[in-house]
């Protein structure tokens, strides 16, 4: 009899083990999150992505206004295309935020070369009427995001354009 309740003991302490484990198992074996994209990581401007003609390298936050963002600049039919989609909530200003293409660097901003779409919903899209290799020929640029047209330099993004 004694050695049957050691057995009884046992069997419930497997039991409370296995209770405790499945919701922990199920959850890491069968429920899958798809990935946000603010958990993939981008390329840094040290080192672009490039495959054929695109180039993909990141914004940096100037502020605390800003999380950043990913710029993908690709070709279509030799014109040039610009993506950008800025990370994070971007706290203490309203849409649209100007974009801007400088001559220079963050560090070292020159004028303006070309005036890129605004950003609105986090998102800007620009079609140039020239390819990539011309932008190439403009090195060194950055890419700057304005927190408003009436604060235009006041950058709240800023991306050294990396080919």
């Amino acid at each position: 009899m004694y050695s049957l309740r050691r057995y009884q003991w046992w069997g419930v302490g497997l039991v409370a083990v296995v209770a405790l484990l499945f919701p922990i198992l199920l959850n890491y074996f069968i429920v899958v999150k798809p990935p946000n994209a603010a958990d993939v990581i981008a390329p840094t401007p040290t080192s672009p992505d490039t495959l054929d003609n695109s180039v993909t390298f990141r914004l940096s936050g100037v502020n605390q206004l800003s999380t950043g963002g990913v710029v993908i600049l690709d070709e279509t039919g030799g014109k040039a295309e610009i993506r950008v989609s800025m990370d994070g909530e971007l706290t203490g200003i309203g849409p649209p935020q100007p974009i801007s293409l400088h001559s220079g660097t963050c560090a070292n901003l020159g004028d303006i070369k070309h005036t890129l779409t605004l950003v609105v919903g986090k998102k800007s899209t620009t079609v140039l009427p020239f390819g990539i290799d011309k932008l190439r020929s403009e090195l060194p640029m950055a890419i700057t995001v304005s927190a408003s047209w009436s604060d235009d330099k006041n950058y709240i993004a800023c991306g050294d354009v990396v080919m």
